[in-house]
């Protein structure tokens, strides 16, 4: 009766009627989620051409750079989501941001000191890459006690939908300040909305009923149960593989990218800004047309048709040697074709993992998922760094595409190839699930 009585009082003030929005301490969650994302984008930026255009770094050590931004999922990802699941959700969010200001916050002093290195620079790295693997967990496995049980699948849709609008857009915002300001500058920004997130977390009230040691799983079968449910479950499972080959890809080419722009096509660090601004009209493009299509083809189908055109949009970029057309305007159509195709996909698969999710195991499931998917991005980076070492750029970026292509061929294979929307009886099964966890507790 007491789970039940706090899950009601968490709906109510959640409010069963309305946008999940109309939630005050979900609301102050999602505008945390939105100013950490808008950061994390600013500092890719921002690290990116520091790297090159100010410390001077070779392809494999930006590869390097790139690998650590994502690498910490591949060392803590499983881990962190049996920690998260077993630990007060709060002080995790409010301990990863402050972690997060500090580091950043080093970059622009030194830089000033005179005393930058690409050393530092892949250390702040790494230790934002860590605390981002507790924030992202944190802020997914907080929801049930934050909102409800029934509103889950909502607060994560509307979480995840603003963490592909930041992906898509705030590059280009980034991209209109590096044309006023030096690269390290851009960290200030991260610096101070990473201290913002924190204040907002930190003012939430949320009922975390504290777990006796009784009442949790030892810790190593604890650490295989996500992965277990995520590989048992055909969706879940569909997704984790599409998305890993697809970030596969996209490790490449991010890792390839500042070094094919800045020093291959001679673009100035002004213009690659501008070219990032124009690029985030895509996003507002597929943020319009996204939910027509969705409903048009249904989910599972729109998903499998943007796996299908992402690799297109990533070709783009290396046409930009071949065509008289100028490199600052096929960097600028690369960005907009992937920021596209990132949102209209992103609107389509939004919510499908905390629907066919056991609450009780979402933090494991979350994080297993994001070790296997992002865990795949240090890979493509590494694997880029060495290859343009021995291989034109070019070609490193073709390969980068015909890697993301992988992802429809997964997609082709898999159950949910024949499917328009997910099945009810995944739901059902997920809420069945959980009400027996309730019961046995």
């Amino acid at each position: 009766m007491v789970t039940a009585r706090r899950e009601a009082d968490a709906d109510h003030r959640g409010g069963r009627e309305g946008s999940v929005l109309g939630h005050r301490d979900f609301r102050r969650l999602w505008l945390s989620n939105l100013s950490n994302e808008a950061g994390a984008r600013f500092s890719l930026l921002a690290v990116s051409v520091t790297a090159v255009s100010v410390l001077g770094a070779s392809p494999f050590e930006v590869a390097v750079l790139t690998a650590l931004a994502d690498g910490a999922y591949l060392l803590l990802g499983i881990p962190v989501g049996v920690w998260v699941d077993r630990w007060r959700k709060k002080p995790v969010l409010v301990t990863a941001d402050v972690v997060r200001a500090a580091a950043v916050l080093s970059v622009p002093l030194a830089h000033l000191a005179g005393a930058l290195t690409i050393y530092q620079l892949m250390a702040v790295v790494a230790i934002v890459s860590a605390a981002g693997v507790f924030f992202d967990t944190a802020h997914t496995a907080v929801l049930p006690a934050l909102v409800g049980r029934s509103r889950v699948s909502e607060a994560n849709a509307r979480l995840q939908t603003t963490d592909s609008m930041m992906r898509a857009v705030a590059p280009g915002a980034a991209g209109l300040l590096l044309t006023r300001v030096a690269a390290p500058v851009l960290f200030l920004f991260t610096a101070a909305v990473s201290a913002a997130s924190a204040a907002l977390v930190a003012s939430m009230k949320v009922d975390e009923p504290r777990r006796g040691r009784e009442e949790r799983d030892p810790f190593w079968p604890a650490v295989t149960t996500g992965l277990r449910f995520v590989v048992g479950h055909p969706a879940l499972r569909t997704l984790m593989v599409s998305n890993a080959a697809n970030n596969l890809g996209a490790g490449m080419l991010i890792a390839i990218f500042p070094v094919f722009v800045l020093r291959d096509l001679g673009v100035s660090p002004a213009e690659l800004g501008v070219a990032n601004a124009i690029g985030a009209g895509g996003a507002i493009v597929g943020s319009l047309v996204g939910l027509p299509i969705k409903s048009r083809l249904g989910e599972v189908r729109t998903l499998l048709v943007t796996q299908h055109v992402r690799p297109l949009a990533f070709l783009v970029l290396p046409l930009a040697t071949v065509t008289p057309i100028a490199p600052v305007v096929m960097v600028a159509l690369n960005s907009f074709a992937v920021a596209f195709v990132l949102v209209v996909g992103s609107i389509s698969s939004t919510g499908m993992r905390a629907r066919v999710t056991p609450h009780h195991l979402m933090g494991r499931v979350s994080a297993a998922s994001r070790f296997v998917t992002l865990g795949t991005v240090p890979i493509g980076a590494l694997a880029a760094g060495a290859l343009g070492t021995w291989i034109p750029h070019t070609t490193v970026l073709v390969v980068a595409a015909a890697t993301a292509s992988l992802a429809a061929v997964a997609m082709l294979l898999s159950p949910l190839r024949a499917l328009r929307n997910l099945p009810q009886r995944w739901e059902d099964e997920a809420e069945r699930a959980e009400l027996n966890e309730t019961v046995n507790r």
